[in-house]
Protein backbone atom coordinates (compact mmCIF):
# COMPACT_ATOMS: atom_id res chain seq x y z
CA UNK A 1 0.00 0.00 0.00
CA UNK A 2 1.42 3.52 -1.32
CA UNK A 3 1.42 5.92 1.67
CA UNK A 4 -0.31 9.70 0.47
CA UNK A 5 1.01 12.47 1.67
CA UNK A 6 -1.00 14.60 3.98
CA UNK A 7 -1.25 18.24 4.90
CA UNK A 8 -0.07 19.40 8.77
CA UNK A 9 -3.20 18.29 11.03
CA UNK A 10 -4.61 15.65 8.72
CA UNK A 11 -2.66 12.71 9.15
CA UNK A 12 -5.39 11.08 11.81
CA UNK A 13 -7.95 11.98 9.97
CA UNK A 14 -10.87 8.72 10.63
CA UNK A 15 -11.64 6.74 7.27
CA UNK A 16 -15.09 7.80 6.27
CA UNK A 17 -18.06 7.26 4.03
CA UNK A 18 -18.26 9.77 0.69
CA UNK A 19 -20.41 12.66 1.48
CA UNK A 20 -22.85 13.90 -0.75
CA UNK A 21 -21.25 16.27 -2.44
CA UNK A 22 -18.01 14.38 -3.31
CA UNK A 23 -20.25 11.44 -4.42
CA UNK A 24 -21.63 13.98 -7.11
CA UNK A 25 -18.18 15.07 -8.01
CA UNK A 26 -16.97 11.43 -8.54
CA UNK A 27 -20.37 10.79 -10.64
CA UNK A 28 -19.37 13.39 -12.70
CA UNK A 29 -15.93 12.22 -13.35
CA UNK A 30 -17.00 9.19 -13.83
CA UNK A 31 -19.51 9.63 -16.51
CA UNK A 32 -17.83 9.69 -20.08
CA UNK A 33 -16.42 6.34 -20.79
CA UNK A 34 -12.48 6.02 -20.54
CA UNK A 35 -10.49 3.03 -19.98
CA UNK A 36 -10.71 1.67 -16.27
CA UNK A 37 -14.08 3.78 -15.60
CA UNK A 38 -16.33 0.78 -15.00
CA UNK A 39 -13.89 -0.72 -12.53
CA UNK A 40 -13.38 2.49 -10.96
CA UNK A 41 -16.93 2.45 -10.35
CA UNK A 42 -16.85 -0.62 -8.75
CA UNK A 43 -14.46 0.44 -5.93
CA UNK A 44 -16.17 3.69 -5.27
CA UNK A 45 -19.53 2.01 -4.47
CA UNK A 46 -17.39 0.57 -1.38
CA UNK A 47 -14.23 2.90 -1.48
CA UNK A 48 -13.84 5.20 2.11
CA UNK A 49 -12.51 8.27 2.45
CA UNK A 50 -10.50 10.70 4.54
CA UNK A 51 -9.38 14.57 3.73
CA UNK A 52 -5.60 14.89 2.97
CA UNK A 53 -5.18 18.84 3.14
CA UNK A 54 -7.22 21.87 3.69
CA UNK A 55 -8.62 22.51 0.60
CA UNK A 56 -10.00 19.35 0.64
CA UNK A 57 -8.48 16.53 -1.70
CA UNK A 58 -9.09 13.46 -0.46
CA UNK A 59 -7.73 9.82 -0.09
CA UNK A 60 -8.93 6.43 -0.93
CA UNK A 61 -9.12 3.35 1.02
CA UNK A 62 -10.40 0.80 -1.72
CA UNK A 63 -10.72 -3.30 0.18
CA UNK A 64 -12.03 -4.84 -3.33
CA UNK A 65 -13.02 -4.61 -6.70
CA UNK A 66 -11.67 -5.12 -9.97
CA UNK A 67 -8.38 -2.74 -10.67
CA UNK A 68 -8.96 -0.62 -13.19
CA UNK A 69 -6.93 -0.86 -16.08
CA UNK A 70 -6.46 2.96 -16.53
CA UNK A 71 -4.20 4.39 -19.62
CA UNK A 72 -3.23 7.00 -17.33
CA UNK A 73 -2.74 7.77 -13.70
CA UNK A 74 -4.98 10.92 -13.54
CA UNK A 75 -7.68 9.82 -15.99
CA UNK A 76 -10.18 12.30 -15.27
CA UNK A 77 -10.28 15.81 -14.34
CA UNK A 78 -13.06 18.95 -13.55
CA UNK A 79 -12.42 22.54 -14.57
CA UNK A 80 -14.05 25.63 -13.44
CA UNK A 81 -13.58 29.37 -13.84
CA UNK A 82 -14.68 30.91 -10.70
CA UNK A 83 -16.65 34.89 -11.17
CA UNK A 84 -13.14 36.53 -11.04
CA UNK A 85 -11.94 34.17 -13.85
CA UNK A 86 -9.71 32.03 -11.77
CA UNK A 87 -8.82 28.38 -12.85
CA UNK A 88 -10.20 25.46 -10.38
CA UNK A 89 -9.49 21.91 -10.52
CA UNK A 90 -10.01 19.23 -9.64
CA UNK A 91 -8.59 15.67 -10.47
CA UNK A 92 -8.90 11.85 -10.09
CA UNK A 93 -5.47 9.59 -9.49
CA UNK A 94 -5.63 6.33 -9.78
CA UNK A 95 -2.89 4.17 -8.33
CA UNK A 96 -1.88 0.45 -9.18
CA UNK A 97 -5.28 0.33 -10.97
CA UNK A 98 -7.03 1.55 -7.49
CA UNK A 99 -8.51 4.44 -6.39
CA UNK A 100 -6.27 6.94 -4.91
CA UNK A 101 -6.16 10.91 -4.45
CA UNK A 102 -9.15 13.24 -5.41
CA UNK A 103 -6.80 15.86 -5.55
CA UNK A 104 -8.67 19.78 -5.28
CA UNK A 105 -6.66 22.69 -6.86
CA UNK A 106 -7.45 26.20 -5.65
CA UNK A 107 -4.79 28.31 -7.15
CA UNK A 108 -4.87 31.11 -4.71
CA UNK A 109 -3.91 28.68 -1.85
CA UNK A 110 -7.70 29.24 -0.58
CA UNK A 111 -8.90 26.50 1.41
CA UNK A 112 -12.10 26.03 3.22
CA UNK A 113 -14.35 27.13 0.42
CA UNK A 114 -17.22 25.34 -1.06
CA UNK A 115 -16.98 22.84 -3.57
CA UNK A 116 -18.25 24.32 -7.24
CA UNK A 117 -21.20 22.51 -8.63
CA UNK A 118 -20.05 19.16 -10.68
CA UNK A 119 -22.60 19.46 -13.56
CA UNK A 120 -20.78 22.99 -13.97
CA UNK A 121 -17.51 21.91 -15.01
CA UNK A 122 -15.61 20.97 -17.95
CA UNK A 123 -14.65 17.43 -17.98
CA UNK A 124 -11.87 16.40 -19.57
CA UNK A 125 -9.51 12.68 -19.63
CA UNK A 126 -6.50 13.18 -19.07
CA UNK A 127 -4.28 10.99 -21.48
CA UNK A 128 -1.68 12.51 -21.90
CA UNK A 129 -0.02 11.74 -18.54
CA UNK A 130 1.92 8.53 -17.31
CA UNK A 131 0.10 5.92 -15.88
Amino acid sequence: MVQNWYGPGFEHEPWRPLRPVEQRMLDRLLEDPFPGRDALRAQLRQARVRTLDAEGSLAFQVRDGPPAQVESRTPAGLHWLDAEGTFLEIILHVRAGWLDELEVIWPRGDTGLEWPDPGQGWLINLPWRDA
